[in-house]
């Protein structure tokens, strides 16, 4: 009896009805905070809302983990620990990194140096920087917390990291007036898609969440304050390419996946850049043979 009860909470089914429970429970919880404000002031604060979500869905997981699964929040990397001070500021300085390299190709390929406007543009943010830690957290506690550390617990982490990356990029198609088909799938679902497989290695590798929500906190804040007038298809794919090369070098350092499988996935992320570059400029894409090449020996 007791096997047959451990195989049905292991099964791919009961993963998927977890995830339908714990989207029912914090949109209980969302929708209960709303309402007594809706009933006695008629309307509702913008702000209000987005607080409201996140505190959904930390109630939610906790009710879930906690009180339902009997779990500890840590084996979701909802921990709390010295080292994630250490792995939160960490995530903030890798987006200052990475900012400084998609701008400065950004400057190449504009022909001027784009830091000094950038910068000011960044100085004069009228947006509060702490609105923007409502959406990121709650988007780690759910893909990278919940659902990749606890469910389809019989997956691998390879397996289980593409269902959290490819759920966490359905959440970003919007439609979008202008573009092409090709352009929107590239920049609403393959380029999220990267960036939930990114965050996925950062919270193998931290066992937490702090890490990944700290530097899609800051990405998001970086992104929306520098790049709303900005933006172009080409930052897309040279910020996406970064986030693949970074990629390439963790996996790696990884050891406890199989060579062949790690070199598999290797091979198929330096084709997706090649094509990436190829877009950009054609003759950049023979200089990544070459950076292929020495990265192999």
């Amino acid at each position: 009896m007791l096997k047959t009860v451990t195989k049905t909470k292991d099964s791919i089914i009961y993963s998927v009805y977890k995830i339908i429970r714990l989207i029912v429970i914090i949109s209980i919880i969302i929708i209960g905070m709303n309402i007594i404000p809706f009933i006695l002031f008629g309307e509702l604060a913008s702000s209000f809302i987005n607080y409201s979500i996140v505190i959904g869905v930390v109630c939610g997981i906790v009710i879930c983990v906690r009180v339902i699964e009997k779990k500890k929040l840590s084996d979701i990397g909802f921990t709390f620990r010295k080292i994630d001070i250490i792995y939160f500021i960490t995530g903030i300085f890798m987006v200052l990194i990475l900012n400084t390299i998609v701008i400065s190709i950004a400057s190449f390929e504009a022909g001027g140096n784009l830091f000094p406007q950038l910068f000011d543009k960044l100085l004069q943010a009228k947006r509060n920087i702490f609105t923007f830690m409502v959406i990121p957290l709650s988007e780690e506690l759910i893909y990278r917390g919940y659902i990749l550390n606890n469910t389809f617990p019989k997956l691998k982490f390879m397996h289980r990291s593409i269902i959290s990356a490819l759920l966490f990029s359905m959440t970003h198609w919007t439609s979008s007036e202008g573009l092409s088909l090709g352009i929107f799938i590239f920049t609403f679902i393959f380029t999220t898609f990267v960036f939930g497989l990114f965050f996925n290695l950062l919270t193998l590798i931290t066992k937490s969440i702090w890490g990944g929500f700290a530097f899609h906190w800051f990405f998001n804040f970086v992104e929306a304050t520098l790049f709303t007038s900005t933006s172009n298809y080409n930052l897309t794919i040279i910020t996406t390419s970064v986030f693949l090369v970074i990629g390439l070098f963790v996996l790696k350092k990884i050891k406890d996946m199989g060579k062949i499988k790690r070199d598999t996935i290797q091979n198929i992320i330096w084709r997706i850049l090649f094509f990436e570059i190829y877009l950009i400029d054609h003759k950049y894409a023979y200089f990544m043979i070459y950076i292929q090449i020495s990265y192999v020996i």
